[in-house]
């Protein structure tokens, strides 16, 4: 995989003070994390248990921060396994030209507004993206 690798611990900057809310229901035992880098910069991932839960970009707006990671019982984890592996190789190749859909067991948690759309978005196909100049 090109354009990926883990980020050092010791290289991972303090970030803002987040609140539980930074993700929903995480007070669900068994949510471990992951940091590596991509081609668009540092990305935390979280699991719980083996389903994919967040994808979390190094100074957005609702990225927890370390406090708030232990607060809610996320063990980042130096190494990807499982669902984390997964998805951290299905970004790669996403970002490699390989792969155009993901293919992921997900962990949905939001309002039952917020599943419904998202369930919808998961219906949707891939496709070009719409050229402005041309309609």
């Amino acid at each position: 995989m090109s354009g990926l690798h883990p980020v050092p611990q010791d290289s991972l900057k303090p970030a803002r003070a987040a609140h539980d809310e930074d993700i929903p229901g995480a007070m669900d035992a068994g949510l471990r994390g992951f940091r590596f880098m991509s081609p668009l910069g540092e990305v935390l991932l979280v699991s719980a248990g083996e389903r994919f839960r967040g994808l979390y970009f190094a100074g957005q707006k609702d990225e927890p921060d370390e406090a708030a990671l232990a607060r809610l019982g996320v063990r980042e984890q130096a190494r990807a396994d499982g669902v984390l592996a997964r998805v951290r190789d299905e970004i790669g190749e996403y970002f490699d030209g390989r792969r155009k859909r993901f293919d992921l067991p997900l962990e949905l948690v939001g309002t039952p507004f917020q599943r419904q759309v998202w369930r919808a978005l998961l219906s949707l196909e891939g496709g070009p993206a719409p050229d402005p100049l041309r309609d």
